[in-house]
């Protein structure tokens, strides 16, 4: 017999007999010694059969069932799923009768199903877009197999708004630092009304022409013709070889589809090639030129339009042919992956109508993997000095910089205590002058008091109200905000390595 079990009877027992609790529990340790019950559970069950219970069991629980993950519970879930995607673990625990845990499982691992946050997009495409833009690709890529040379004679372009201060994303100024070091701190700021609109054509060969449009001057149709009377004349300065057999790639703007444009272009013999609609992800400007050249000017403020474009102009003079002739060859990679996500997302369709979950992923996962060919260990010295030069280097152009893969570096700069940190927004950016004086202020009132409490924080009558401690009495300070401030006058300064 269980000991607990039998304790249990020996205290009712001692229960009939007219013992007090307190007694019971001293013959229960004299007798069972170590093994007694404690005296908590003694005086528990005293009580009960002093209730009139008559069974020394414990009761059955009413809780939720332990088995719980069956193909009827998994076919639950995947219903209530598939009628709302947004449901939360507690939400199906609930519909279903099961812990959150078992729901946990039956998702993840039977259902092979994850939560994924919604990624923001310039245009949710329709159908008939999305098969646009495979079917340009598709043409795009049978054009080149016919003839290897047709990119050499393209001049693409586009024209993008350059702001007077234009702030740095979280992810570009993130920086590696030690999993113990805080966050690094940046004031919340936007894009300045100030800007210039910058247009600009290229090759594969470097930049062609460009130009910055007038202040108060708009992009129309008539304007953009002009544009490509210089853009012709330079084409024929700069690339004497093209200049009888140059074509066109452009967006789909009404600027740029307009029948004045479209027909001064035929009558100069220059070809345009389809874009897909919404898809500057498949427009060199779009994917390259652009973010290369603005890349350099986040987080600088010019005093006006002049210097914007003087910067402008000296980040694309340092893009190098060889840059532009990369861009090209991106090009190509980016059709034949629109392509390929296209292929596997039709198989996905067809897989999951004629096997399971766990199927369609292994498949889909194992299609078309292919490795790099770079090398798979980097020295952790040399990975530590490359990130120490620039902490805000990206995986991947440390990657390129030691030419290994990129998964390579990941695992290594978690060997050597490195994480990735977002800078976190603050309401502004406090100097030396700010940060003393908040220091200053801190201290003055605490040493006031003895206790932490400075008797500016008594409890006062402000507006014939009373407040506390708690409340914001001076300058919007608090008993809590100013023991956590005048702990180091240097808290809140960044840092780095």
């Amino acid at each position: 017999m269980d000991r607990s079990i039998e304790q249990r009877y020996a205290i009712k027992f001692c229960f009939r007999l007219g013992k007090t609790a307190s007694e019971t529990f001293a013959m229960i340790t004299e007798a069972y010694k170590e093994d007694a019950l404690s005296r908590a559970q003694v005086f528990r069950w005293f009580n009960e059969f002093k209730n009139r219970r008559e069974s020394v069991e414990d009761m059955e629980l009413s809780g939720r069932p332990s088995t719980s993950r069956v193909d009827e519970t998994v076919a639950k879930v995947k219903e209530l799923l598939d009628s709302d995607r947004r449901l939360s673990l507690k939400m199906i625990a609930d519909e279903v009768s099961v812990n959150k845990f078992t729901v946990h499982q039956i998702v993840t691992q039977d259902l092979m199903m994850r939560k994924v946050c919604a990624k923001l997009v310039l245009r949710v495409l329709t159908a008939e877009q999305k098969q646009r833009r495979v079917d340009v690709c598709r043409e795009k890529l049978n054009e080149l197999e016919n003839n290897p040379d047709f990119l050499d004679n393209e001049v693409t372009g586009d024209e993008s708004w350059i702001f007077q201060y234009d702030p740095e994303t979280k992810a570009q100024s993130s920086e590696w630092h030690t999993p113990a070091s805080p966050r690094p701190k940046k004031a919340r700021m936007s894009k300045s009304r100030v800007k210039t609109m910058l247009i600009v054509f290229f090759d594969k060969r470097g930049l062609i022409h460009k130009e910055f449009v007038p202040q108060g001057k708009t992009v129309n149709v008539e304007f953009y013709k002009e544009v490509l009377r210089r853009l012709h004349k330079a084409v024929k300065r700069k690339r004497q070889d093209l200049a009888q057999r140059w074509r066109l790639h452009h967006d789909n703007a009404p600027a740029h589809t307009a029948f004045l444009v479209t027909s001064y272009l035929t009558g100069i013999g220059v070809e345009v090639l389809p874009q897909p609609p919404y898809s500057p992800d498949m427009s060199p400007p779009g994917f390259f030129l652009f973010p290369k050249a603005k890349r350099c000017l986040k987080g600088h403020r010019f005093d006006d339009i002049p210097n914007i474009q003087r910067a402008v102009t000296k980040a694309l003079t340092g893009i190098t042919p060889t840059d532009y002739s990369g861009a090209y060859e991106a090009w190509k990679t980016r059709w034949q992956r629109c392509i390929k996500n296209a292929f596997k997302q039709e198989l996905r369709l067809i897989l999951l109508r004629e096997f399971n979950v766990e199927t369609t992923r292994n498949v889909i996962s194992a299609w078309g993997k292919e490795g790099r060919g770079r090398p798979s260990v980097v020295d952790n010295d040399q990975l530590k000095a490359t990130i120490e030069a620039d902490t805000r280097k990206t995986t991947r152009e440390v990657a390129e910089e030691l030419n290994v893969d990129q998964s390579t570096i990941v695992r290594h700069l978690t060997q050597i205590g490195k994480v990735k940190k977002l800078e976190k927004w603050v309401p502004d950016d406090l100097n030396d002058v700010h940060k003393n004086r908040r220091f200053e202020v801190s201290s003055a009132l605490l040493l006031r008091n003895k206790n932490g409490f400075p008797p500016a924080l008594s409890p006062v009558t402000r507006n014939g109200s009373p407040t506390t401690t708690g409340e914001v009495l001076r300058n919007g300070w608090t008993a809590t905000q100013l023991r956590s401030t005048s702990l180091s006058p240097n808290r809140t300064k960044r840092r780095s390595w």
